[in-house]
Parts: structure tokens; sequence; C-alpha cells
């Protein structure tokens, strides 16, 4: 069981591991994930964004269980690319609406590629506390 636990966190850390965050034309980024999520609920694109934040926020929720299945040397080498909650999983109505608060309140983040700007904004809505 233990030798499991540690080919998932392995390979969790090498999927998860963000790589260089600079957003070339054409790139999605937090504008125009932003663009997606205020789109009328239930057309192509605000699937394309709740679908978009959820595989994003999933594998935060994993890496935040992982951490804490691992303690706190994983933690740390793992904190960016985690969230945590007390209780119930949150929904992704929630997650979409703090991916939307984060980035209308940080402008200055929309030239970032999508996936910085949900990381950024799940760890702040959930971060982990180890």
């Amino acid at each position: 069981m233990m030798r499991r636990k540690q080919i998932a966190l392995t390979l969790a850390l090498v999927l998860a591991t963000p790589t260089a965050a600079n957003a070339k034309p054409g790139d999605p980024t937090v504008q125009s994930l932003l663009q997606e999520c205020s789109a009328e609920e239930g057309s192509t694109d605000w699937f394309k964004c709740v679908g978009y934040i959820a595989g994003v926020s999933d594998i935060m929720g994993i890496n935040g269980k992982l951490s804490a299945t691992f303690g706190k040397d994983t933690y740390i080498k793992m904190s960016v690319i985690s969230m945590c909650w007390d209780g119930e999983v949150p929904t992704y109505g929630a997650k979409l609406q703090a991916f939307k608060n984060w980035a209308q309140n940080h402008p200055e983040e929309w030239s970032e590629l999508s996936f910085v700007g949900v990381t950024h904004a799940m760890r702040e809505t959930w971060p982990c506390k180890y």
C-alpha cells in the first residue's frame, strides 16, 4: 500500500510541476479564461471554463491530500500546486466563483497563463495549513 502511495505522489509531482508561465500569443490566459467564465451559463464557453477549473482544482485537491498524507516535506514541495479545505469538498460552482473573484481583483495577472490564475485563486481561497 505504501508503495502505491509513493508512486501516486511521484506521478502527481511530475504531472503537476509548473513550467514557465509566460503566455505566448494564442495561449490561454487569465483574461481569456475570465471571459469564458463570464459567458452565459450553459454556453460552450462557460462549460469550457468550468471544465478547465475543475481539472486544475481537482489535481490541486489531490495534491493537498497527498501533502497531508506524506507530511511537511511533501507539502513544502507541493504547496504551490495544492489546495485544502475543511469539511465538504468545494463545489465546482464555488471554485468558478473563487476564480472569477480572484481574476477580477487581479487585472495585473490577466496576461499570465490561465492555469497560473486558477492555481492562485484556489490556493488563496482554500489554503493548506500544515
